[in-house]
């Protein structure tokens, strides 16, 4: 018995991974175990709010996004459900003198802003290219960015979530700065340090913590590795499937599918204690024949048939 209670203190928590693409994802809106907290994440779609751009079988799409999401804060009335994108929202900036590309530009940045903001998503980690200096459309009110400041301006470096008795504190950082250099402007700090400062000022009420990375490179190692972090979300381009890991026995990191292509859900249970007793990560394929939210497609149509949505 005391060899079992040592190694059940020793032992880290237990993960696993789901997949679930087409007529299939309709079983987790009915027969899902419920959790202590559910993540639904997503990234790098670049101003793109409708299905990622493969002509015979597009897939994901903000319209089909949200109302998987909208389902499942329904559903899960007794978990805390948070909206987390971990970058690369947005379209940079286009080397282009032709007007109408810049428009057109323009006008799917607004476009993702709306969606953003009218669909509730709790934290938007920013990167450089999102805070260009002749951006003309607002941020939605979750968006946020640890490490990167705008001289003179009101970005908020955190953003903090109380819900369902549970607070928690999402950060959010980049690495795609030149080097992270200082640009016009705005000042750029190493990711690990931003994170770092802020977890030395947390409040004693936070009962969670939330990392958002966007091409941070080996730092997402370390910050994963920090004391007081709970799950950190890492977006980097990837196109293939990476379970769940644990480094540092508290943490749980894992990386988003570029464009939204799978969008993710990440369920996890801890102990009264704190301790994380499991994480379950699903990689979740919004495929073609399956119902979007009606104001989303709308949207969509106005982006693509008059430059613009309103």
């Amino acid at each position: 018995m005391l060899w079992w209670l040592i190694w059940s203190a020793l032992a880290g928590p237990a993960l696993t991974t789901r997949d679930m693409t087409g007529s299939r994802v309709a079983a987790l809106q009915t027969s899902e175990k419920s959790a202590d907290m559910i993540v639904v994440y997503a990234s790098e779609q670049h101003g793109e709010i409708g299905p990622c751009g493969c002509n015979d079988y597009p897939m994901g799409g903000m319209a089909r996004i949200e109302r998987y999401a909208d389902r499942l804060t329904k559903r899960e009335t007794d978990a805390v459900v948070l909206k987390l994108y971990a970058g690369g929202a947005f379209l940079p900036p286009i080397s282009s003198r032709n007007l109408l590309t810049h428009t057109l530009q323009r006008h799917q940045n607004e476009a993702m802003a709306e969606v953003l903001e009218r669909g509730g998503w709790d934290a938007v980690n920013l990167t450089c290219d999102d805070l260009e200096s002749d951006r003309s459309w607002a941020l939605p009110s979750g968006a946020l960015s640890t490490n990167v400041t705008r001289l003179g301006g009101d970005l908020s470096s955190r953003q903090v979530i109380e819900r369902g008795g549970v607070t928690t504190l999402v950060l959010g950082v980049t690495g795609s700065c030149d080097g992270g250099a200082q640009r016009e402007g705005w000042l750029v700090s190493e990711p690990l340090r931003a994170v770092q400062d802020a977890l030395a000022v947390r409040e004693e009420h936070i009962d969670r913590v939330v990392v958002l990375t966007h091409r941070v490179g080996d730092a997402v190692s370390s910050i994963a590795r920090l004391d007081g972090v709970d799950i950190v979300i890492e977006s980097d381009g990837f196109t293939a499937r990476y379970p769940p890991v644990v480094p540092s026995g508290r943490a749980v990191w894992v990386r988003t599918w570029q464009e939204a292509e799978r969008l993710g859900e990440l369920r996890l249970d801890w102990d009264n204690e704190g301790k994380l007793l499991h994480a379950q990560d699903s990689a979740i394929g919004l495929a073609p024949g399956l119902r979007g939210t009606r104001w989303v497609e709308r949207l969509v149509d106005e982006v693509a048939t008059s430059g613009g949505p309103g």
